[in-house]
């Protein structure tokens, strides 16, 4: 039974760890992506250099912020919660 157990929360713990790493890459493509058309079509001519690393940190970090409202934290927490109650 804990044997099952602790294989089912390694692999809960690995999808979570790829599913975030998933999010965090895809994030950053689009945030590279729009960075890329701002300089391609001269959409924002009149942004200073210095700026640019500040916007994209601060898109990035509201990206994440939106990504973990949608977090899987409570499919981890589910066979960690079995192992809790059932060594209670």
């Amino acid at each position: 039974m804990q044997d099952d157990l602790a294989t089912l929360i390694q692999k809960t713990a690995a999808r979570v760890r790829t599913r975030d790493f998933s999010w965090a890459v895809a994030i950053s493509a689009g945030i590279g992506a729009v960075m890329l058309l701002v300089r391609l079509f001269d959409i924002l001519p009149d942004m200073p250099e210095w700026q640019v690393p500040l916007f994209t940190f601060v898109a990035f970090l509201a990206a994440l912020a939106v990504r973990y409202q949608f977090s899987s934290g409570r499919v981890w927490a589910e066979p960690v919660q079995r192992v809790v109650e059932a060594e209670l």
